[in-house]
């Protein structure tokens, strides 16, 4: 499992870059066009919007795999080192529940989207493509948040046997 979450962590780097690549382009394209040549790009502006929505929610998938969110280790860091081990269980439950609503919901979002062929404003495109970004980038937090309790688990694993 491990080589295929590597596989995931390397696609949601390379599709964090490109996301924020092209942010860069299109506001420099978009600043050129209105202060040099006087005009403007409609589109712009939306699908800014939209790449920063989806390199949001992608960045924050990065983040449960990195674990940088923020967490209260300061209690924890206080517990016996057993009863660390069931917290931070519970907690990974918790966040998998939560995930997994998240993703649920996301989803019926999308399909609701899809039925009533909601579109964008200035590039008429379907809007289920932004709202995409929650229920995959969530479905990615539950993939991560399974490896790191994985990962959890063979380390106490260690522990215990030495």
């Amino acid at each position: 499992m491990q080589a295929f979450m590597d596989k995931v962590a390397k696609a949601e780097y390379i599709l964090l870059a490109v996301m924020i690549a092209l942010m860069a382009i299109i506001n420099f394209l978009q600043v050129v066009f209105r202060y040099l040549l006087h005009g403007s790009l409609p589109w712009s502006e939306e699908t800014l919007r939209f790449l920063f929505i989806w390199a949001t929610f992608i960045g924050a998938s990065i983040g449960v795999r990195k674990g940088a969110h923020l967490g209260l280790t300061f209690v924890i860091g206080f517990l016996p080192p057993k009863l660390k081990t069931a917290v931070a269980f519970i907690t990974y439950g918790l966040c998998l529940v939560f995930a997994g609503i998240i993703a649920y919901l996301g989803f019926q979002v999308v399909v609701m989207q899809i039925e009533f062929n909601v579109r964008s404003s200035a590039m008429g495109i379907p809007m289920w493509w932004p709202s995409l970004a929650i229920p995959v980038s969530f479905i990615l937090m539950i993939l991560h948040i399974v490896n790191l309790a994985r990962g959890h688990q063979d380390k106490e694993q260690v522990r215990i046997e030495n």
